[in-house]
């Protein structure tokens, strides 16, 4: 008959979370307030194309447009529900 015992020596080593995985979730935890905002952005931007408010921020240039910022909160609205169910490991 053979009986073998294991003893573990040493503490509790706690599983190392991969930095790939942080930036999930710090994308994941990020991209739904970045959404709103650029939805903001987006309606003020329109806004002012119709005269309802009195000036932009941005006044002219690449962002100075509101479907850029209306297409970024689509975009960033589409990445959090993505992410919403990547698998991450908790520690």
């Amino acid at each position: 008959m053979v009986v073998r015992v294991r003893i573990k020596l040493g503490g509790v080593r706690r599983k190392r979370v991969p930095a790939r995985d942080s930036l999930v979730a710090a994308v994941r935890r990020w991209s739904s307030p970045a959404s709103g905002a650029a939805l903001a952005l987006a309606l003020w931007r329109l806004g002012y194309d119709l005269n309802w408010t009195k000036r932009f921020a941005i006044p002219d240039g690449l962002f100075s447009h509101w479907q850029l910022w209306m297409a970024l909160a689509v975009l960033f609205q589409v990445i959090a529900a993505k992410l919403e169910h990547h698998p991450i490991h908790r520690a």
